[in-house]
């Protein structure tokens, strides 16, 4: 899950997706990113009143329980700290 908020967080995203992928001094790292709310053909990169939205409405148990074990990975951390949405 890809937490954002602003323009241009869905380009920022693509374009580390891509650099991850790139071969180098380390393995590639394919992200996969296939396993998100609404599946392949939902946004990769959601804000977080979005992914609120998104659970109040429409998730399964399973994706709650899989909340349980979300964790800050990287990024602003002042948005983390809302994390996960209290809708």
């Amino acid at each position: 899950m890809f937490v954002a908020e602003g323009q241009g967080a869905s380009g920022v995203f693509v374009e580390l997706r891509r650099l991850l992928a790139q071969p180098g001094a380390e393995p590639p790292i394919l992200l996969d990113v296939d396993l998100r709310p609404e599946g392949k053909g939902g946004p990769m990169v959601r804000g977080l009143e979005s992914y609120g939205a998104y659970y109040e409405r429409w998730a399964d148990t399973w994706e709650y329980q899989a909340l349980l074990r979300a964790h800050y990975g990287g990024g602003d951390e002042e948005l983390a700290a809302d994390w996960p949405p209290s809708s």
